[in-house]
């Protein structure tokens, strides 16, 4: 993991354009507009304490985005799948069951 201190990440401009497109769109998720933006402060140099200050989430959850975006660049932003038993009823069968 980062220390608080980390290096800015490098973002080429196409990476940039699509974290800032990712964090204006209202219909890109909460925690995954938080995701970019933690990306995008920690590419322009800012230290992961204040973005953690600044957006009221924990250093290490500003060090966790930030590694997995490097390890898996966009994909490292999505939720990773969780344990548990598997649904009972396919997602498309509940989606007009509701």
């Amino acid at each position: 993991m980062p220390s608080p201190s980390a290096a800015p990440l490098r973002l080429a401009p196409e990476e940039r354009a699509r974290l800032e497109q990712m964090v204006r769109s209202p219909s890109t998720r909460q925690a995954i507009a938080r995701r970019a933006t933690i990306v995008l402060r920690a590419a322009s140099g800012e230290a992961n304490a204040a973005i953690a200050r600044h957006l009221g989430v924990s250093r290490s959850a500003v060090s966790r985005w930030r590694a997995r975006f490097l390890e898996s660049g966009f994909r490292g932003l999505e939720d990773e799948p969780r344990t548990g038993a598997p649904r009972q009823i396919p997602a498309d069968r509940l989606a007009c069951v509701l």
